[in-house]
């Protein structure tokens, strides 16, 4: 084999091997996310069953204080918790959407714009295949934004079957006491899925950075 040969093969197998190395990045990328966006919904999940869990015994038990606080700690704890450890990966997972988003947005305005219309098949592929991208990277934020905004709709149930405990005591009473303390913090609204503690985790985040994100692009394209 000549040296010329020889440094043919060597290209052909680096031109090969890129692509591989690429794809197989890719693919343990994507494994990752989406074992860790099920994990992140897991825990959700669980932490909504723990209010659900402590609006019932509230019900059944209202005079068993101690159970009810210790109940509510555990629920605000994971709250807290789940803000903190996976609060950036929510961001991280928003801002892969916006910029897609933003992208075939952007791709359109180029094709379109010139033309009048979609005329080439390979602009067609492009915009079909932009769009399937768009809506896998949807999926993440908007399923953990439909999971959080769950459990804080129960966390609002916890509240009102709180205050409906209240009734079965006198005024003086320590439980009586206690339920209206108990009332108060949910009240305020301490029950809450937060990102990093930047922006609440749920539905009307999603669709106001979406608002936020298409006012930004109308704005770019009157000057572009």
């Amino acid at each position: 084999m000549s040296y010329l040969d020889a440094k043919l093969v060597y290209a052909g197998i680096r031109n090969l091997w890129l692509p591989i190395v690429y794809f197989m990045t890719s693919v343990i990328q994507n494994l990752y996310m989406t074992v860790q966006l099920i994990f992140m919904i897991i825990v959700v999940l669980e932490i909504g069953n723990k209010v659900i869990e402590t609006r019932k015994y509230l019900k059944s038990r209202p005079e068993d204080i101690v159970r009810h606080k210790k109940s509510f700690s555990i629920v605000y704890e994971g709250m807290e918790n789940f803000g903190e450890l996976y609060g950036y990966q929510f961001l991280t997972m928003t801002c892969v959407f916006i910029i897609s988003f933003l992208a075939l947005l952007m791709f359109l305005i180029e094709v379109v714009k010139p033309l009048g219309m979609l005329t080439s098949p390979e602009h067609i592929e492009a915009v079909i295949v932009m769009g399937i991208v768009v809506t896998l990277s949807s999926f993440g934020p908007c399923a953990l934004a439909f999971a959080c905004d769950m459990v804080a709709t129960e966390a609002d149930k916890l509240m009102a079957a709180c205050y409906a405990a209240q009734e079965k005591f006198n005024f003086n009473s320590r439980e009586y006491q206690e339920l209206q303390s108990l009332g108060s913090i949910l009240g305020s609204g301490v029950l809450k899925f937060t990102a990093a503690k930047f922006v609440e985790i749920k539905r009307s985040t999603i669709l106001s950075i979406m608002a936020a994100a298409t006012t930004y692009f109308i704005a770019i394209v009157q000057f572009y």
